[in-house]
């Protein structure tokens, strides 16, 4: 069982051995609302551990290879030049032409803003779900 009442610095009790004047009744729908409360911000999390680690998994450039694209890699791309010699995500080298930092800056970009805007849309379906089965059946 559950408590069914609230006093006045939030912590939520049974009646048995409090004032009347001491306690709320928890309103009625109170245990879904924080039940689905809880389920949403579960997946929150767990859609965030997703975007991490499928913004951290690398991308691939058509014709070049595969980048891995944990955050100090983005970030050293970010620097990368003409002539650079890049190590790829399957260790092999490769050197640089203008058109191609220009290429792999553009993938990374791609990348980034591609699970970013599904992150948002799933956050989206998240607050918009109005029970729990609505929120375990969002998928990502």
């Amino acid at each position: 069982m559950r408590p069914t009442h609230k006093l006045a610095d939030g912590s939520l009790v049974f009646p048995g051995g409090y004032e009347p004047e001491d306690l709320t009744l928890l309103p009625d729908g109170f245990w879904e609302a924080h039940d689905l409360a809880e389920a949403k911000a579960r997946k929150w999390t767990a859609v965030k551990q997703w975007r991490s680690e499928i913004l951290d998994g690398g991308f691939d450039v058509a014709g070049i290879g595969r980048f891995d694209s944990a955050l100090e890699s983005r970030v050293a791309l970010l620097g990368a030049n003409m002539g650079d010699v890049w190590t790829l995500a399957d260790n092999s080298q490769r050197a640089f032409g203008a058109g191609e930092v220009a290429e792999v800056l553009a993938a990374m970009r791609v990348h980034e803003r591609t699970v970013h805007a599904r992150s948002q849309e799933i956050r989206r379906m998240i607050d918009s779900a109005e029970t729990i089965e609505d929120v375990n059946q969002i998928s990502f």
